[in-house]
């Protein structure tokens, strides 16, 4: 659905009065499931966006828990880019278990 009142600007930073063409939803999406599938993301990354969509809507859960979800799944994701990248883009000492590591004083639910 594109709406003609949202504003962008070009990658030269001018405003075109359009929306930019990575914010248009694939034709026939009509899940998140859909989204996620067509952006190709993975499981850490889907977890994310479902947290950011539904962030303290699910029944039983705060938006507390969605945001530490949110940190645990993103952490995870830049460890795994890290590793990919190689030695030079680990960093030492870094903690894997961000939300369980007691920084709110709660755990995430996986």
């Amino acid at each position: 659905m594109e709406h003609e009142s949202r504003k962008s600007t070009s990658d030269r930073g001018t405003l075109t009065g359009w929306s930019s063409s990575y914010y248009r939803l694939p034709t026939g999406a009509t899940e998140l499931q859909d989204l996620i599938e067509y952006k190709n993301m993975n499981f850490a990354q889907g977890n994310i966006f479902k947290a950011v969509w539904r962030l303290g809507e699910k029944t039983g859960t705060s938006k507390e828990y969605d945001l530490e979800k949110i940190i645990w799944f993103a952490q995870r994701e830049l460890e795994r880019l890290r590793y990919e990248q190689g030695p030079a883009s680990i960093r030492i000492g870094t903690d894997t278990n961000y939300a369980a590591s007691g920084t709110t004083g709660g755990s995430v639910r996986l």
